[in-house]
């Protein structure tokens, strides 16, 4: 016997087997607790007359250690604990921690009796450290029973790793199976509690969010450990174990590294960079919890593919929440599963109901376009897009720009001042936006214009009269149009002819707008993510659907041009590489994608795409797309931005209520909003209280905020700024030490461009 189909419907909360005996195939939809009791006349009489091995779960094999032993099964967290497992597992509830010091954390086991006749566990012990303690004994479990023992890790030093077994002695043979614990310190700082402090370092993953799976229990608990322990590692440092769970030449893209990196030394050393973009409060740990939903599995021979959903808490000073989407390739060999591919995107929000959430981009005021072109290459590398009167650069979500214009009178610079100000991006119609505004109550500066390109807008002020642009992004469509430019790079023919046909076919009806050609490409259970449009597409129709949006309704700033043959751009794939793991035959891509309508961009992206023979036809099981997240350059992104204010709490109430961004964090003296809308939260909008006598600040009706710029080396940034002859003021709003000043979780730096705009710098050494 053995399974040959395991879904999971976390909705009627039912597991369906399909079991197979011999030439008859059986098929089942029970409840899982109970699901092999009632399937147990059926088994009973079906190996009377042939020997029968189990599989799909092991829900039959003898799980002790003793010849001839009653057979019990153990689950934690609903995930099944084989007896002589020896690997504590962070998804089955055997590694505890990381547990805070003085507090303790208990994890429930359930016993099932999977027999006919009644099971006596004797007793049950721990050996091991004495953090681990239980009070279960003598436990007796009817056929078809089952009871829950409980075990509780209460640390006794901080910052250390202990370990346990549990030993279940039942009549004819003992269960066996590993417990670890880590402990670590409280960080003594207001800005996170206890309970917060608690969930760090997990990463939370029930079997019921397993939507789909073709693969027996064991496999599939297996890959899931991988899925999840990479992510664990990763918030705990923990690079060693990392190693351990993964092929040496790795393929991986991180919208937070920004490229493909090949092979196990080069990646370690991108996770240790990408450390540095998140609160470290405590070593080694990050202030992050996770969670794996919607994960979908699919096992062909030595090789699995992994897509799920990974929803993400952070941070320890400044809170925020995020959603991922994940594809993983596994291969297995005598050492079992191993990470062949991951590509992960980041930025996928639910916006919570009542709020539109935003989008922004952010303006500093020039003089002379080229000399701060040139001030700002030192730091920015070459612009995306530039002309005489604006050049632009794109640092994470947010893009910075340089401006000649006025803004119809509002932009009046102060020397050493903040004054920058944001473009915030609507997808609803500019002049309804503008009316709804008004009727708030809001200080609106102009009527609808149309003076900066194709994209309307208005200027309007806050409650202390901080200009900002509402501006709504309109495709535009060019009839005479030329049909987008498409080139895809195989040095050395290292893709096969017959499948490289296939991506040039495919980016083809990319660039080409052409949903339904695309969903037709897909194989009938096959996924599509693309970070352009932040939606994903199941099977052909669904896949269709899905790209309509993308080119249709584009997103709040990504919206392309096009030409009657499609998208107007040019793109470039390169960086060819083909992996093989099971039947499953992976390619990923590196993307560079140019915009030449009125909407002009640059920017690099990437693709994975899974395929799998189906005959002599090649078929496309999955597609993967991401944005390069961060820049290759000094300034990593724009990190946050700031409006002064005098009243804290109004201003915070009209972004809140009236702008509709959403519920901020809050810092000393500041409010922030994460970057959030349907393509994603990176980046943060800020208002700080000022005091316009002391500060110079808030200047009513006149441009005055900044951007802080995210860098790995605040001294390397001060350095090239003193070479640059940059004066380092101090705004006691902003900063209390001329030069680099060391607060709290952060390093600062807040300086003077050549124009006389106050901007700065911040390094985030994690403590």
């Amino acid at each position: 016997m053995y399974c040959e189909e395991l879904v999971v419907d976390r909705a009627s909360q039912r597991v369906a087997y399909c079991l197979q005996f011999g030439g008859i195939t059986v098929k089942t939809g029970l409840k899982k607790r109970v699901r092999c009791f009632y399937l147990l006349f059926i088994i009973i009489t079906l190996i009377t007359f042939a020997g029968c091995s189990s599989g799909g779960g092991g829900n039959e094999t003898d799980q002790t250690t003793g010849s001839g032993a009653l057979s019990i099964e153990v689950r934690g967290n609903d995930w099944l604990i084989a007896s002589g497992d020896e690997t504590p597992s962070q998804i089955d509830g055997t590694e505890f921690g990381p547990t805070l010091e003085t507090g303790s954390e208990t994890h429930t086991f359930t016993l099932y009796n999977k027999t006919a006749a009644a099971i006596s566990i004797n007793s049950v012990e721990l050996s091991g450290d004495a953090s681990f303690t239980t009070d279960a004994s003598e436990i007796t479990l009817a056929p078809g029973d089952e009871s829950d023992i409980k075990v509780v890790f209460t640390p006794i030093e901080a910052n250390q790793k202990v370990n346990a077994t549990v030993t279940l002695e039942i009549t004819g043979g003992n269960y066996i199976f590993a417990m670890q614990g880590t402990t670590r310190a409280i960080w003594n700082n207001r800005k996170a509690s206890k309970e917060d402090q608690q969930k760090w370092g997990r990463v939370q993953f029930d079997p019921e969010t397993v939507v789909r799976s073709n693969a027996a229990e064991q496999d599939l608990k297996e890959i899931a450990e991988i899925a999840a322990g990479v992510w664990r590692d990763f918030v705990l440092m923990d690079t060693d174990t990392f190693s351990e769970r993964v092929e040496p030449d790795l393929v991986r893209f991180s919208e937070q590294w920004g490229t493909w990196t090949v092979g196990l030394d080069n990646i370690i050393e991108n996770i240790e960079f990408e450390w540095t973009s998140w609160d470290r409060p405590v070593a080694p740990i990050i202030s992050n919890n996770l969670t794996i939903e919607d994960f979908e599995l699919r096992v062909d021979g030595n090789g699995a593919i992994a897509t799920y959903a990974l929803d993400l808490t952070f941070g320890a000073r400044w809170y925020g929440e995020e959603r991922g989407r994940v594809f993983q390739a596994f291969s297995k060999s005598n050492g079992g599963w191993k990470l062949a591919v991951q590509h992960d995107t980041w930025g996928v929000t639910n916006l919570e109901e009542g709020t539109t959430g935003h989008s922004f981009d952010y303006v500093y005021p020039v003089i002379d376009m080229d000399r701060a072109k040139a001030f700002y290459g030192n730091f920015l590398g070459e612009p995306e897009i530039s002309t005489s009167l604006r050049t632009t650069w794109r640092l994470g979500r947010p893009r910075f720009h340089l401006d000649t214009g006025k803004l119809a009178g509002f932009v009046k610079r102060r020397n050493g001042l903040p004054n920058g100000y944001a473009i915030i991006y609507t997808t609803d119609d500019i002049s309804a936006e503008r009316a709804r505004l008004e009727s708030l109550g809001v200080d609106i500066g102009t009527e609808v214009l149309t003076d900066w390109g194709p994209d309307p807008y208005f200027v309007a002020m806050d409650p202390v009269g901080n200009p900002f642009v509402w501006m709504q992004r309109v495709s535009q469509h060019d009839p005479a149009g030329d049909a987008p430019g498409l080139t895809i790079e195989n040095p050395d023919n290292s893709i096969p002819a017959d499948l490289f046909s296939e991506i040039e076919s495919l980016f083809t009806d990319w660039a080409g707008a052409d949903a339904e050609s695309i969903g037709a490409r897909m194989s009938a259970d096959g996924v599509w993510w693309d970070t352009y449009s932040w939606v994903q597409g199941r099977r052909s129709d669904s896949v269709e659907a899905s790209l309509k949006t993308m080119f249709e309704d584009g997103s709040h700033n990504r919206i392309f041009d096009t030409t009657p043959s499609g998208l107007d751009i040019d793109l470039v794939a390169s960086s060819p590489n083909l992996r093989s793991v099971g039947a499953f035959t992976i390619v990923t891509l590196e993307l560079d994608i140019t915009g030449r309508g009125v909407h002009a961009f640059n920017e690099q992206a990437s693709a994975v795409l899974s395929w799998q023979k189906d005959g002599q036809e090649w078929e496309l099981i999955h597609v993967f797309i991401g944005i390069a997240d961060i820049s290759t350059d000094m300034a990593l992104a724009i990190d946050y931005t700031g409006y002064p204010v005098d009243n804290l709490s109004a201003a915070k109430n009209f972004y809140t209520d009236t702008m509709l961004f959403g519920n901020p964090y809050s810092d000393s003296a500041w409010f922030g909003w994460w970057y959030e809308d349907i393509i994603g939260n990176h980046g943060v909008f800020g208002i700080f209280r000022t005091n316009q006598e002391r500060d110079g600040m808030p200047r009513p009706g006149e441009t005055s905020g900044y951007a802080s710029f995210w860098v790995e080396s605040a001294q390397e940034a001060f350095d090239i700024l003193e070479s640059l002859g940059a004066d380092f003021p101090v705004i006691w709003a902003i900063n209390s030490v001329s030069g680099i000043d060391y607060v709290p979780g952060y390093t600062q730096i807040y300086t003077v461009d050549s124009e006389g705009n106050g901007m700065l710098f911040s390094e985030y050494p994690g403590d």
